[in-house]
């Protein structure tokens, strides 16, 4: 599928204490380097923006430029055909937009309870931030399109991310963790590579025998899901169990759905909503959406119509559109 990419260079600025100097680390650039915004950014686009090709979508992150030496924020979008002029100044626009709401004037607390930038709060929940000194509350980001720096770059064979790729690909054969977790997320997700998800559960294993442990929660994801890798409960709790000793929600999140479902463990869900409080006070939407679930419908604790209601709400105010339905649910109550 061809692509067209819209990016421009960005600064990193550490939020605490105040600095107006860009933080100019290549262990820091390393750290942010080709992680993603997903959900936050993917859903930006729901709207059609070329209804006759069915052309929506677009997908953002954060890359390390080498020639440069510099960051660069970056939207691709998989088209059908390379666009007109018009067309391409319409994605412009969108794409400037979307930068404008969700860096520099969006924020969003972590799983640390670090604000944000909207656009970089997924990046840290997917990395470990205590390996790089980024500042007691991490940093934000602007991309500098006033600098006349914006390309905006078409690619008839979708070879967009091949550049990226071969970084992350060099990085993670000389055994660094992080590149090793970026791969394994690439071949998750088949992006700039053919999805394989044993060499993603690979990946994932080679970045947590380093210590890695949002990597270990990935991998115990794989175990969970018997994805890449042979079902074990016993092994994907373990790596759950290494998340959650470095306060990463997802893995709460993953140890509450297995008490809820009783896999490796006894069905228990009053167990289950504890792991979601525990990840919800981390401010993780997706354990607070699902502490909102179990308050509502008294799964595992007693029912609360009107706290369920507010976790909802904020979720939503956090960009966690999936608990829309159950907001007006509620409200019509």
């Amino acid at each position: 599928m061809p692509k067209i990419v819209i990016s421009a260079i960005a600064h990193a600025y550490s939020m605490d204490p105040p600095s107006d100097d860009p933080i100019e680390s290549e262990e820091a650039f390393a750290f942010l380097h080709g992680m993603f915004t997903e959900e936050s950014c993917l859903d930006f686009f729901e709207t059609l923006l070329f209804p006759e090709d069915q052309m929506g979508g677009g997908q953002l992150r954060l890359v390390y430029d080498r020639p440069s030496h510099s960051l660069r924020v970056t939207t691709s979008f998989d088209v059908p055909r390379d666009l007109n002029e018009k067309e391409k100044k319409q994605l412009v626009k969108d794409t400037l937009e979307q930068w404008s709401d969700g860096i520099g004037s969006g924020s969003f607390e972590s799983f640390r309870g670090e604000v944000l930038s909207a656009a970089l709060a997924k990046a840290i929940q997917n990395a470990d931030a205590s390996e790089v000194d980024l500042g007691d509350y991490c940093v934000d980001v602007y991309p500098l399109v006033e600098d006349r720096d914006l390309r905006v770059e078409y690619f008839p064979e979708g070879n967009a991310l091949d550049d990226m790729m071969y970084d992350i690909v060099e990085a993670a054969e000389s055994g660094d963790p992080f590149a090793q977790f970026e791969l394994g997320r690439c071949y998750e997700d088949g992006e700039g590579v053919d999805q394989d998800y044993a060499k993603a559960a690979e990946c994932f294993r080679n970045a947590a025998e380093q210590g890695h442990p949002v990597a270990s929660t990935y991998l115990g994801v794989c175990y969970r899901l018997g994805r890449g890798v042979e079902q074990n409960a016993t092994k994907a709790l373990e790596c759950f169990q290494v998340g959650v000793d470095a306060d990463f929600a997802l893995a709460m999140h993953c140890m509450g759905e297995c008490c809820e479902q009783g896999f490796g463990v006894k069905q228990d869900p009053a167990a289950a909503v504890e792991w979601y409080r525990r990840g919800a006070e981390l401010s993780d939407p997706g354990c607070m959406a699902e502490l909102g679930e179990c308050l509502e419908f008294g799964r595992g604790v007693e029912q609360d119509l009107d706290a369920a209601l507010e976790l909802y709400e904020e979720c939503f105010d956090m960009g966690f559109e999936e608990v829309e339905e159950a907001i007006e649910r509620l409200r019509k109550e």
